[in-house]
């Protein structure tokens, strides 16, 4: 019999170099990580869609450009992670962010954090720069914080009242929007020109309406000026001037806008062929007179906002629930001018629409270069080419939304909605200003005297020459303007949409049209340090595979459908015509030849009946089948991969043992 080998013992020497070894892994590690905190410490890994965790560059460009110290106290009460552990992850985020401003600052941020104790010093000063308590106990007698308040030198001050996880995606924006303030606290001058009320109609319990969410974020970014329609010149010192909806201007204030832009100011203006809101907005709801325009300017400018013609889409269109009439059920159905324009819409490569994602437009215009135009239009919103032209007098009262599907033809052709126009142009007044309007002489009014009449007279004279003197007669550099041709985009009910929280109402954006509008005004007037942030807030994510079968099969269908409705209502109509004939006492007068028709015209009726509801079927048979393969994908694909990966192994592990044991028994 061999010798059993005893195991070998481990010498001293090499226990010694096996604890020496693990002392250096040690090292190594922390040495490695002390390293690498320090050299990598600003650098962050990023997978989520929008980049929810990496700063822009705006954001770091505004941090760069903060000249005067400004201090950053944050307000959080730890009771409220205690009670509501879901804000905890949120929590940290918003200190984890808020610690990064600090270090990209160099020094001019100073970061404070404090935990407002119930009935401490540091409640009172929380609740004194008016940040929102939430509270955390049965009889609300404590309150926790969740806030913060910013000030800088010349003790200018903004707040973040409540750190809102519905504006999670806006967290960079609010913290970045609040840094801007502070480091530059002029805000930019917005003058403001409409024809229209920018708010909700007016009722019995609000006299004035209430204004819309765009102008409150406006005149928090801005300083808004109103500017009369019947105005002289524009105000040089305007940043921007915003027109909105013009009406039946006259030829004075159109001038006034022609010779501004041609001076090189900015300006940005919403015109509209079909204005939804002003129709809404007028007494009864009934108002036919709903475009508006620039007469001339736009033209002398080289483009032009196609009257009376408004853009549908199928592949974007909003669903809508439409009443049910003349035997058919309520349905849902895309209304072609109600758009969702997604990315696929929005131009990506100019700053203003760059990092938009959505944007809800109705009944929008078509914007279009004049003849022998050389001004450079840049689209801004585009419709697909599948879109068409639709006469606006279709949709200005009671629009059939069905009638518009079932007729719709794609005009092959990409429609322009919004664009920015650049280049020199011409004057919409190459002769000089408009003549004054002749005033009315009344029969009782009193004449001047005559010396007076001659001051005067020299006045406007002198006036005159010195407007002639003044007269551009084209742009003295290129123009930089922006063109929308919708205004309904402005309404609330198109982009914003009112939550319940913690008993407050919240308005949360489910579109990006109020980042766009506010882009826009951001660049023209000279600043875009802030337009990356803005979009990256959107609440509404769309499933837009559904969206796309569901057009597609209402597309195929419609027609069919329209045709079938047709058709039972005609039966319909004869088999109520064979029923009314009655002679004088009341009783039937009908042949046989009759009563079989009316026999056949029931069958006809309940057979049409039966194929319209299977058209209405085939309609969801798409969406039926995206469901079930999705809910196989969700709940049974991944069992049945683990189920097959296991099967492989251990098919794997067999054939090892088999081929293991068959060199075993050759062995043997």
């Amino acid at each position: 019999m061999s010798e059993r080998r005893m195991p070998e013992r481990r010498s001293p020497e090499r226990r010694t170099v096996a604890i020496a070894s693990l002392v250096l892994l040690l090292v190594l590690l922390v040495a490695v990580n002390a390293i690498s905190n320090r050299l990598f410490s600003g650098m962050v890994l990023d997978f989520t869609e929008d980049k929810l965790f990496t700063l822009s560059d705006g954001t770091r460009q505004i941090l760069k450009e903060i000249d005067e110290p400004i201090t950053l106290r944050f307000y959080y009460s730890e009771k409220l992670g205690k009670t509501v552990p879901s804000f905890v992850p949120y929590v940290n985020r918003v200190r984890e962010l808020l610690e990064r401003y600090r270090d990209l600052a160099g020094g001019k941020i100073r970061l404070e954090i404090y935990n407002p104790e119930p009935f401490s010093d540091i409640e009172d000063k929380a609740v004194g720069a008016g940040l929102q308590g939430i509270p955390v106990n049965r009889t609300a007698s404590e309150n926790a914080y969740f806030g913060l308040v910013g000030t800088n030198s010349t003790d200018d001050e903004e707040t973040i009242t409540f750190f809102n996880p519905s504006r999670e995606r806006f967290l960079e924006y609010d913290l970045t929007r609040l840094i801007a303030r502070l480091a530059k606290p002029k805000k930019k001058v917005v003058g403001l020109m409409s024809t229209m009320p920018l708010g909700e109609p007016r009722s019995r319990v609000n006299r004035f309406g209430k204004p819309w969410t765009i102008i409150k974020q406006l005149s928090a970014r801005f300083t808004l000026r109103q500017v009369r329609n019947e105005t002289g010149p524009v105000d040089s010192k305007l940043d921007v001037l915003m027109v909105v909806h013009p009406k039946r201007l006259t030829p004075a204030a159109l001038y006034a806008i022609d010779q501004y832009v041609l001076r090189g100011g900015k300006a940005i203006f919403f015109i509209d062929p079909h204005a939804e809101t002003a129709g809404r907005q007028s007494r009864f709801g009934l108002n036919f007179d709903t475009g508006s325009d620039l007469p001339g300017l736009l033209e002398a400018w080289g483009v032009e906002v196609v009257k009376d013609r408004v853009v549908g889409d199928p592949s974007v269109a909003v669903r809508v629930r439409t009443p049910g009439t003349d035997g058919r059920p309520q349905q849902i159905v895309e209304y072609l001018v109600w758009m969702g324009l997604g990315k696929r819409n929005i131009n990506r490569d100019d700053i203003v629409t760059t990092d938009l994602r959505r944007i809800n437009i109705a009944s929008a215009g078509i914007i279009r270069k004049t003849k022998g135009s050389k001004i450079d239009l840049v689209p801004l919103l585009i419709s697909s080419p599948q879109s068409m032209q639709i006469d606006a007098n279709l949709i200005r009262f009671r629009p059939d939304i069905l009638k518009l599907a079932a007729d719709f033809k794609s005009g092959g052709q990409v429609l322009i909605m919004a664009a920015r126009l650049r280049g020199k142009v011409k004057s919409a007044f190459p002769k000089g200003p408009p003549a004054a309007p002749a005033k009315k002489k009344g029969k009782d009014s009193k004449k001047p005297a005559q010396k007076d009449t001659k001051k005067k007279d020299a006045k406007k004279k002198d006036a005159k020459k010195e407007a002639k003197a003044k007269h551009l007669t084209q742009s003295l550099k290129g123009i930089n303007i922006v063109i929308i041709a919708d205004t309904d985009l402005m309404d609330d009910r198109f982009w914003v949409s009112q939550r319940a929280y913690f008993g407050r109402q919240v308005t949360v954006a489910v579109a990006d049209n109020g980042a766009f509008i506010i882009n826009a005004l951001d660049n023209l007037a000279g600043s875009g340090a802030l337009i990356g942030l803005r979009s990256r807030g959107q609440a509404a994510r769309p499933f837009t595979l559904v969206q796309d079968i569901q057009r597609k099969a209402s597309l195929r269908l419609r027609a069919k459908e329209r045709d079938l409705v047709e058709k039972l209502k005609q039966a319909r109509g004869k088999l109520a015509e064979l029923r009314s004939k009655t002679d004088a006492t009341g009783k039937s007068i009908l042949s046989p030849a009759q009563i079989k028709a009316i026999v056949e015209f029931r069958d006809d009726v309940l057979r049409t009946r039966r194929e319209l509801r299977a058209v209405q079927l085939a309609m969801r048979r798409d969406i039926d089948r995206l469901e079930t393969r999705l809910q196989f994908l969700t709940i049974g694909a991944l069992p049945i991969l683990i189920a097959l990966i296991a099967l492989l192994v251990s098919l794997v592990r067999g054939r090892r043992r088999r081929r293991r044991y068959a060199v075993t028994q050759s062995r043997g």
